[in-house]
């Protein structure tokens, strides 16, 4: 879910280990299928459904993780990958977290939210610096504004329609909280929990 933000991935060579895109592959930064990357992440992190019929499927959720570390690795890719960041940040995050739970006293372990937290590892060590966005990409970003404006508005007001949508593609983590947030008329949007879709929206979209 992270943004998650439509930009176009153009970085550029220097002194300190930075890797043009242009030697690392031969797709061409300005190309369809370059924009295509971010324009896919924005939409995958935002509209990607959690719930078939309002069953949470955890499938669809490391699905969801899968697909953008795909993106993400193919940014890597195109731009390569800070080093440092990747030694001091990124790993040890994956580590700390392996290492608590194998620590931890419970009798049950699973896969759980690893996933989320190795997209963010790896999004953490791009060499994303000079970051520049294409039109389409700009108009993607406005359409997803006023689209989850839009979202909202139906359900504070409580438009039956799309409350129906949400409680049945976007459910998640326990049965009780989509319904109890629509019920309160909580513009939760596509997030399940208004702690998440505040955050989201106010430090990606409308800082």
């Amino acid at each position: 879910m992270l943004n998650r933000a439509g930009q176009v991935w153009a970085c550029y060579t220097s002194d300190q280990g930075r890797v043009d895109p242009e030697m690392t592959s031969s797709v061409p930064a300005g190309s369809t299928l370059y924009q295509g990357i971010p324009a896919a992440l924005l939409l995958g992190g935002l509209y990607f459904p959690t719930s078939i019929d309002g069953n949470i499927l955890k499938s669809l959720m490391m699905l969801s993780y899968l697909l953008i570390f795909i993106l993400l690795m193919r940014i890597a890719w195109l731009s390569g990958l800070d080093e440092d960041r990747l030694l001091f940040i990124s790993l040890p995050i994956v580590l700390v977290l392996c290492l608590c739970t194998l620590l931890s006293r419970v009798y049950i372990m699973g896969f759980g939210t690893l996933g989320g937290y190795a997209v963010i590892a790896l999004l953490y060590g791009l060499q994303l610096k000079g970051l520049r966005l294409g039109m389409a990409n700009r108009r993607l970003f406005l359409a997803c504004n006023v689209t989850n404006l839009l979202i909202a508005a139906a359900i504070v007001f409580r438009w039956d329609a799309v409350n129906q949508l949400i409680l049945s593609a976007y459910a998640n983590f326990y049965d009780e909280l989509v319904p109890n947030m629509l019920s309160l008329g909580e513009p939760v949007l596509t997030l399940a929990t208004h702690s998440l879709a505040g955050c989201l929206l106010f430090l990606f979209f409308w800082l």
